[in-house]
């Protein structure tokens, strides 16, 4: 849709609706890493903003008190009801239903489509951005002629430098960028290629990983985690499991299970004479789904390739990094480590259709060699990483500080690239930590100022601000916080954490800390309170960066604030009040020395002596 260039674009950035695996805040997450960014572009004047997402997500979000809370749109309550009629156990149904929207099938598709021409009335849309694929969003923006950026992560994750990518026409293995990279590969080019590992620079410059001991240019060669000993001496492939469930997996391999993808990649590589070391997912552990089809394919190695090696889920990092990059080839459907792999000069071997493979290109010209032989795959590895991280993986700090994902949405909505940066080369940030060209800084929001009114449905709750309750009461199994009368309900099965250390300070102050999760919202408890009795001891808490759970749990991004530390009280029976932002709660009973945190359902909060 064509727009007049003397007012801001308007965006609409579609933050899923459908409820999936288990949840309605799927993607709350993403909207906390593009919200900020797309709210600074409209407090700058740059794009009108508005973000659609069902009623769930919205609830969390405005609790936890963003400025861009007030741009958010939701169903109205008849299209919510319907959406809570969706929700149900995540099994073989749900995810055909969610493969179908994904490709723009059945009622389903309909439904969201007719949101969409709901609120595009309400006020019309000159660019939507979604994240990932919706096939509703698609056929939508096909009947009106708008223009869609698909955003997703790119395949560098912590502690490589986190990217990501944005396409006009799709994601993964529907992503135009692969046959952009195919093309400049197939012909003669000028433009610089560097070692695959020189783009590693710039992760060991920004890490601060606490868990990582060694520079990932040292890690292959100078440094040995203590475990390596349980990898081969021979020749080995490495082969990262992915999660069944994933739309990479789904729909652009041939395969259903991780147990077909494992049949056939052992056959491969005991063929050619190589041992495997098998990594399972770390992102199994919390999602049944995926966790009984990745053990049901665990155990038919174990007992058909018993010679393979499977290291567990949780392995540190370093051993994770250490085995990849010591491998001769790491085999993936299309899994990111593959690429990061690859950073390291490892060679990648794919059953699938990758974002990173250049339409087939790294196939084509990777022929996995027999054990005992020379490879000879790095110029072809050089070429590939070079190719994508200079154009087309932009580094999240990137994103985040300048206004490349409004380049981004101008010329999608112009549907002329002329108006993006051209030729945009990130090398330089990669080695030398330079400024890009072409891309100017975003500077702060200029608070208070909050996204101007626009026409909204008239029902929909505005945050407020709350004074910290100073007591609590347990009636009928439920808290009740006396500043605002807010009622919680009590679950006992939400929350996973540990309260790790019990210490005194200088002044004989005493402090908890450790880590909590509440599974339901794959999110931190919105709030924590120490409790005296029924009284608040403390309702402020300083929250602690905690990449350990991070990497137990690397698909719940916010599982990095995940850590916190809280003053108890000095004398009588403590209790930690953990909130979430839907209205459930969980008591810790007197958390006065190390030990998991478990939540068990109180009927009083009764105070001993002191």
């Amino acid at each position: 849709m064509p727009r007049d260039g003397n007012r801001p674009l308007r965006v609409l950035f579609y933050s899923e609706l459908h409820p999936m695996r288990n949840t309605f805040v799927e993607h709350v997450q993403v909207t906390r890493t593009l919200g900020p960014i797309l709210y600074r572009l409209h407090c700058d004047d740059q794009i009108d903003l508005r973000i659609l997402c069902n009623g769930h997500a919205a609830h969390v979000i405005r609790k936890e008190n963003h400025d861009y809370g007030a741009a958010l749109i939701e169903p109205t309550a008849a299209e919510e009801a319907e959406l809570r009629s969706r929700f149900g156990r995540w099994d073989d149904r749900a995810i055909e239903q969610w493969t179908d929207l994904v490709r723009g099938q059945g009622s389903l598709t309909d439904f969201f489509v007719g949101i969409l021409d709901r609120v595009h009335a309400a006020s019309p849309i000159d660019v939507i951005l979604v994240w990932s694929e919706n096939g509703a969003v698609r056929r939508f923006a096909r009947d009106h002629d708008i223009a869609v950026l698909h955003g997703e992560l790119g395949p560098t994750r912590q502690p490589f430098s986190p990217t990501l990518y944005f396409d006009t026409v799709g994601t993964n293995g529907n992503a135009l960028l692969r046959d952009k990279v195919r093309a400049r590969l197939d012909k003669a080019s000028d433009q610089p290629v560097h070692t695959a590992a020189s783009w590693l620079v710039a992760s060991d410059r920004a890490n601060e990983h606490p868990t990582t001991k060694a520079s990932l240019l040292d890690m292959c060669t100078t440094f040995q985690p203590k475990s390596a000993c349980d990898l081969p001496d021979a020749p080995y492939v490495y082969i990262p499991l992915q999660l069944a469930d994933d739309l990479n997996t789904l729909l652009h391999s041939e395969f259903r299970s991780p147990k077909e993808f494992l049949t056939e990649a052992l056959e491969r590589t005991s063929e050619m004479g190589y041992r495997a070391v098998i990594k399972g997912h770390p992102g199994s552990v919390t999602r049944p789904y995926n966790l009984r089809r990745e053990v049901d394919a665990l155990e038919y190695v174990s007992d058909k390739w018993p010679e393979a090696v499977i290291l567990s889920r949780n392995a540190s990092s370093a051993l994770s990094i250490y085995a990849m990059g010591n491998a001769s080839y790491t085999m993936t459907i299309n899994s990111s480590v593959g690429f990061e792999s690859m950073m390291q000069g490892v060679p990648a071997v794919l059953f699938g259709e990758a974002i990173y493979d250049a339409g087939g290109w790294l196939n084509d010209n990777v022929e996995m060699a027999e054990a005992g032989t020379p490879r000879n795959h790095g110029a072809v590895v050089d070429r590939l990483v070079s190719a994508y991280l200079s154009r087309e993986f932009v580094p999240l700090e990137i994103v985040q500080n300048t206004d490349y994902l409004f380049h981004r949405l101008r010329a999608a909505a112009s549907k002329n690239r002329k108006k993006a940066p051209e030729k945009l080369d990130f090398a330089g940030w990669y080695l030398l930590q330079r400024p890009v060209k072409g891309l100017s800084a975003i500077q702060g929001a200029k608070a208070p100022q909050k996204p101007k009114a626009r026409s909204e449905p008239a029902n929909i709750p505005q945050p407020k601000k709350q004074s910290p309750a100073k007591k609590v009461t347990l009636q009928n199994g439920t808290i009740i916080l006396n500043a605002s009368g807010k009622t919680l309900r009590q679950t006992s099965e939400s929350f996973h954490g540990n309260i790790e250390t019990i210490e005194h300070d200088q002044n004989g102050k005493r402090w908890a800390t450790g880590w909590c999760l509440d599974f339901d919202l794959m999110a931190p408890p919105a709030e924590i309170y120490a409790l005296s009795g029924e009284q608040v001891h403390a309702s402020e808490y300083e929250r602690v960066l905690r990449y350990d759970v991070f990497e137990a749990y690397p698909e719940n991004s916010a599982a990095v604030e995940s850590g916190f530390r809280i003053s108890l009280p000095d004398n009588g029976i403590a209790w930690l009040l953990l909130a979430t932002a839907d209205g459930r709660c969980g008591l810790v009973a007197n958390p006065t020395q190390a030990s998991a945190l478990s939540c068990v359902p109180q009927s009083t909060l009764a105070r001993a002596a002191s």
